[in-house]
């Protein structure tokens, strides 16, 4: 399973983001909100001889935030490093699906990291609003939405920085999310956290092996974090059957 097929993941200096504002109405592109935790990257080698497409996995990080007060919130930023020139190609042009009915996406920040600086991309980026129509060969049109973006003057050896937030579906009335803890492709870090300021309690389950869950207390409900470094890979034969799932998982 690649970071790829699935739907959709702070710098270790501190930078200023400056808050811009689309002219359109699909998306917007803001700062992120000061509940989320900012996660510094950890150095490590990159393992070439595992290297797919010329991508290597820095970062793969979600955060959600459920209260009664506020609609969920959903942070994700991921960074992701060119290996090669087929990484550049690869990684520079970025596709951000959402559903306009019920989500809002926002980009809270959109850069590179060259030489452990922080290149801003928000103004010379290219950002196109596309319809998705993958459902049109059947006669069905969803209303789906794809902000593609197309990041100028990348080299190898960069890595993407880039987050996003998204609405939730209101027609699902219970909390649910899920974490896939190892891939068949290497990846440095992955942070999970949810922050969970219900009185109610949240259930939580595994399968595939154990997770190490910090659970913080809050004044109501609680904050619960996943971190984890280096994960050991997992490959599967093309002979394996369709319903076996060998990775591990974490559900809340």
């Amino acid at each position: 399973m690649k970071w790829t097929q699935l739907t959709s993941l702070t710098l270790c200096v501190c930078f200023l983001v400056i808050s811009f504002y689309s002219t359109s109405q699909e998306y917007q592109i803001q700062a992120a909100d000061d509940w989320v935790k900012q996660q510094p990257l950890i150095k490590t080698e990159i393992p070439v001889n595992q290297i797919v497409d010329g991508t290597y996995y820095r970062l793969l990080d979600t955060q959600i935030k459920v209260s009664a007060q506020h609609p969920q919130q959903r942070y994700t930023r991921t960074v992701m490093q060119a290996v090669n020139q087929t990484g550049i190609d690869y990684i520079s042009q970025l596709n951000l699906d959402f559903d306009p009915s019920y989500q809002t996406l926002t980009l809270n920040s959109l850069g590179l990291i060259r030489d452990g600086q922080y290149i801003n991309k928000l103004a010379s980026a290219q950002f196109k609003v596309l319809q998705r129509e993958t459902e049109l060969a059947n006669g069905i049109y969803n209303g789906s939405l794809s902000l593609n973006i197309i990041v100028d003057d990348m080299r190898i050896n960069d890595q993407l920085d880039y987050f996003t937030i998204t609405g939730r579906n209101p027609i699902y009335q219970h909390f649910s999310a899920s974490l896939t803890l190892n891939w068949s492709v290497p990846v440095a870090q992955q942070f999970m956290r949810v922050l969970w300021q219900k009185p109610t309690p949240l259930y939580i389950n595994t399968i595939n092996g154990e997770v190490d869950i910090k659970d913080t207390p809050l004044a109501v409900g609680h904050d619960y974090q996943i971190s984890l470094h280096n994960q050991a890979t997992i490959t599967s034969s093309s002979q394996t059957p369709y319903w076996y799932n060998p990775y591990k998982q974490v559900f809340f």
